[in-house]
C-alpha cells in the first residue's frame, strides 16, 4: 500500500496516479467525515493490527504526526487514498457501511483551491518590532524565499522543532502579516516546513534585502536597522539561534552553544551583534561558539529562547548540571507527548 502509484476505487469511480506533489500534498479528492468516526476507525485499526504509530503511518504513506494529530485529534480531511486504505484495514465490517452515508467529497487541495488568489492577497505590513526582528532572525537561520516568489518557508526537525514552528512561529507570522502558514511534514525524514504561500510577503522580504531562492551567502546579514535598537538585535539573534543553533555537552566547559553560520557576511554581522550586546563568543570558519556556564547563562539572561528544545536543555543543565542530547530530548517529547514548556523563555532561570 505504501508504494502504490496507481489505484482505482470501483464504488466511487475515482482514479489516481502519482498522487503527491513535491512538497508532500496529495493530488486527490478529499474526504470529510465526523471527527468521532475518524478517531474510532484509527483506534480500531491500530488495535486490530497491533500497529505502532510509526508502522500505521508508514502503511498510510503519511507522517506519524499527521495520523495521530491532524486526522485523529483535529479531524482534518482525508486524502482519498488514505481513506481507501483505512477502509481496507478496518476489520469492523458491520460499521464500515455506515460511513458511506456520512462521507462528503471535496476537491483536491481543498482549503488551498484559492491559493493563487491568496498569493496576491494584500498583507499587513509589519512594523519594526521585536516580533518582526525575531521572525527575520528565524528566516536568516532556516528560512528561504521560494525562487518563483510563491511564498516563504522555515524548516525544522519534526520532533524537536514541532512546538516552535507550530505554536510559536506560525502564530508569529500570522500576527505580523495576517496570513496563516501551512505546516508540512516529510514522510522520508524527521523534517517539517512552515510555509506561507504569499507573493506579497516574498516581495516585502526582498525589499528588506533578504535573498530570493537559494541564499546568496555573500549578501546575507542582520539588517542595519536592527543595530539601532538593542531589543531588535536581541530578538533577531534569538530567532537565528532557535533555528540554526544547538546546545550540547562539552568535555572541558560542560556546556556549549553553537551557531552554524556558513555565510561570511552573516558571520561577521553576528560577531558585530554579539559585541554590541556585550556577549563574548568564539569564532571559527563555520560559525560561533559560546563555552561554559557563565557565558551560556549570560546568553539566556539577555537573549533567551522561544524553542522548547533549547529551553529544556538549558533548564535541565541548570537543575542537574547535565546537558541532555538531542536524542534524549526527542525521546522525552515523544514519550511525554507534551510541548507545554512555557514559552518564550527570556530572562534568568528560576
Amino acid at each position: 500500500m505504501k508504494n502504490r502509484k496507481i489505484f482505482k476505487d470501483e464504488k466511487y469511480g475515482l482514479f489516481y496516479m502519482k498522487n503527491k506533489t513535491r512538497d508532500g500534498r496529495f493530488r486527490e479528492k478529499r474526504i470529510r467525515l465526523p471527527i468521532g468516526i475518524i478517531k474510532n476507525r484509527i483506534d480500531e485499526i491500530k488495535k486490530d493490527h497491533n500497529f505502532t504509530w510509526k508502522q500505521f503511518a508508514e502503511t498510510l504513506n503519511i507522517s506519524e504526526h499527521t495520523l495521530r494529530y491532524d486526522f485523529r485529534i483535529k479531524g482534518n480531511t482525508l486524502p482519498f487514498s488514505v481513506f481507501q486504505t483505512i477502509l481496507e484495514l478496518n476489520q469492523k465490517k458491520n460499521k464500515k457501511e455506515n460511513i458511506n452515508k456520512k462521507i462528503k467529497f471535496l476537491d483536491a487541495f481543498w482549503g488551498q483551491k484559492h491559493k493563487n488568489k491568496a498569493n496576491l492577497k494584500k498583507i499587513q505590513q509589519p512594523e519594526l518590532t521585536e516580533k518582526y526582528a525575531e521572525f527575520f532572525g528565524a528566516m536568516l537561520g532556516d528560512g528561504c524565499i521560494f525562487s518563483n516568489l510563491s511564498g516563504i518557508c522555515i524548516s525544522g526537525n519534526s520532533i524537536l522543532d514541532r512546538s516552535y514552528l507550530e505554536k510559536y512561529v506560525s502564530p508569529l507570522i500570522f500576527k505580523l502579516f495576517q496570513l496563516k502558514p501551512t505546516i508540512y511534514y516529510s514522510n522520508q525524514s524527521n523534517s517539517m516546513r512552515c510555509i506561507v504561500y504569499s507573493k506579497k510577503i516574498a516581495e516585502f522580504l526582498i525589499q528588506q534585502k533578504f535573498p530570493q531562492g537559494k541564499k546568496t551567502f555573500e549578501n546575507l546579514k542582520i539588517p542595519h536597522s536592527f543595530f539601532k535598537e538593542t531589543k531588535l538585535l536581541k530578538a533577531c539573534i534569538r530567532g537565528l539561534v532557535d533555528t540554526d543553533g544547538s546546545i550540547f555537552a562539552h568535555p572541558n566547559t560542560r556546556i556549549c552553544l553553537n551557531i552554524s553560520i556558513y555565510s561570511g557576511s552573516l558571520l561577521n554581522s553576528c560577531l558585530k551583534a554579539f559585541k554590541k550586546l556585550n556577549i563574548k563568543v568564539g569564532k571559527y570558519n563555520k560559525g560561533i561558539n559560546l563555552y561554559g556556564t557563565s557565558k551560556i547563562s549570560n546568553y539566556f539572561e539577555k537573549i533567551g529562547s522561544s524553542n522548547v528544545r533549547n529551553v529544556l536543555k538549558y533548564k535541565i543543565f541548570k537543575e542537574k548540571n547535565y546537558v541532555p542530547t538531542s536524542k534524549e530530548i526527542e525521546s522525552f517529547l515523544r514519550e511525554n507527548n507534551t510541548f507545554s514548556v512555557k514559552l518564550p523563555y527570556h530572562g534568568p532561570m528560576v
